[in-house]
Parts: C-alpha cells; structure tokens; sequence
C-alpha cells in the first residue's frame, strides 16, 4: 500500500524534501507537499482505494504496537512512540499473538520432582499441600 503511494507521490512531486508532509495539501488533489491536508480521512480513504487495502488508519496503531511488542521494543519505548500515557492503554492496543505466546511458553521448562527418600515422605500431607 505505501509503495503504491510513495511511487505516486514520487512521480507527482519528482525530488522529495525531508521536511514536506506524506499526505499533501490540495483538493480535490494534492498540489501542496509543504503543507499538510486538512482531513486526513480523505487521504486515508484516497490512498486505500488506489491501493486496495482494506482497513481503517486506526488499525494502523494496533498492528504497530503488536509488532513492537513482539519484538521485544521496551514499554516506555513504546508507549512515546504510540503516544498512549497509560500502560493499560499500551495492553488494549499490543495484541501479542498466539504464536509469540507459545514461543514464549516453549522457553519454559518443569523441573522433574525430587526422588522421595522413603514412601512415607512422598505421601502428600496437609501441609505439603499448602505449600
């Protein structure tokens, strides 16, 4: 989707500038790369149709913020990334997926129980069973 888009802005605006915005002022099309659109619901809607994706801009953030968990990206590095200022918020957007909670799980190992030294030692007592 973004090739797509960076392939249109490059022809529409030959060298880019570091400092000119990814959706361009203009309407009804961009003619501005200094300045930004004013709705980016637009934009946003433009660049899925001529791309053929279908998601909302919003999902953007959550599939970001799986990523960066996934990888293993500090919260704190996160959270100024994404721009959340809550942890909890941080959890409702990173949804880890399952494969990164086996690979997670499979790290973790039970050790054998212990050889009982006599069979009245390994009958389990109230206490043992507290612990």
């Amino acid at each position: 989707m973004f090739s797509t888009h960076a392939s249109w802005y490059a022809t529409k605006f030959l060298n880019a500038e570091p400092n000119w915005y990814l959706f361009p002022f203009g309407a009804p099309r961009p003619t501005d790369p200094a300045r930004h659109v004013l709705d980016i619901k637009a934009a946003w809607k433009n660049l899925r149709t001529l791309s053929g994706v279908k998601c909302r801009f919003h999902d953007l953030r959550h599939t970001v913020a799986t990523k960066m968990a996934e990888n293993g990206v500090p919260e704190s590095t996160m959270l100024a990334l994404i721009g959340h200022m809550s942890r909890q918020m941080l959890e409702r957007y990173s949804h880890i997926r399952m494969k990164a909670k086996r690979d997670a799980m499979e790290g973790i190992t039970l050790a054998p129980p212990a050889p009982a030294a006599d069979k009245e030692e390994s009958k389990p007592t109230e206490n043992s069973l507290l612990q």
